[in-house]
């Protein structure tokens, strides 16, 4: 079934779903009624069954919602290693719905590679794989998210590999941390050498630095989300 979410300034995303994808495990408890259905959907995390949709989206709750929960660090010597979860909910059977597990692993680029994407007002970035390590959704062909032209070539189960810049703006224009650590998720798909599609905006976070200086190595979370439409 594809689907194909709104033009954003940022990016246009379109998705190729085969919507036989196979539910993942629950990273949450689910509380029960008296019939023994589940009050919650099994595959949304503890803490978020209030905050998230699960029953699709759109006008007309037809649309496929995912929801991203990222988590990671980076080392003294430019090393970043994060991981992301998508969960994805098609807004039919319970069981169609499924979770990816996704690894960003790389070195940091310099500030010269972050003016030549319109990024400067960023402090860090990184040159990371982007790679499917946990496969639960092995019907989703990410390639069609950023519009690259190998999309097309992709077959059913094939792994996920794609070159990725991932971008922090995580600092006031002063210099300072932002009220409560927040930062900016920025995302560069490299779709051709030298070639990227910008994701900005993609995520909202919290970094927290090590040490006392505002500056790597540190630890992220941040959260995301879309509704892909038909």
């Amino acid at each position: 079934m594809p689907v194909r979410p709104p033009l954003t300034a940022a990016l246009a995303l379109t998705l190729g779903l085969n919507v036989a994808c196979k539910g993942g495990d629950s990273s949450g408890d689910s509380a029960a009624t008296g019939d023994s259905t589940p009050e919650f959907h099994p595959n949304v995390p503890e803490g978020y069954e209030y905050k998230w949709d699960t029953d699709g989206c759109g006008e007309d709750g037809d649309d496929t919602q995912v929801y991203r929960l990222a988590e990671g660090a980076s080392t003294e010597d430019g090393q970043l290693q994060i991981t992301e979860r998508w969960y994805w909910f098609f807004g039919g059977a319970w069981e169609d719905d499924c979770i990816d597990t996704i690894v960003y692993e790389g070195d940091r680029i310099s500030a010269g590679t972050l003016n030549q994407l319109g990024l400067s007002e960023n402090e860090e970035g990184y040159d990371t794989m982007m790679t499917k390590t946990e496969d639960g959704c092995p019907s989703v062909n990410y390639l069609y998210l950023w519009d690259h032209p190998d999309a097309k070539k992709v077959e059913y189960g094939d792994p996920l590999e794609q070159a990725t810049l991932v971008v922090f703006d995580t600092l006031s224009p002063s210099g300072n941390l932002n009220v409560d650590n927040a930062m900016i998720v920025n995302l560069a798909y490299e779709v051709r050498s030298n070639s990227y599609s910008l994701a900005s905006n993609y995520g909202r976070g919290v970094f927290m630095p090590d040490t006392d200086v505002n500056e790597p190595p540190a630890h992220y979370t941040w959260e995301s989300d879309d509704c892909y439409g038909g």
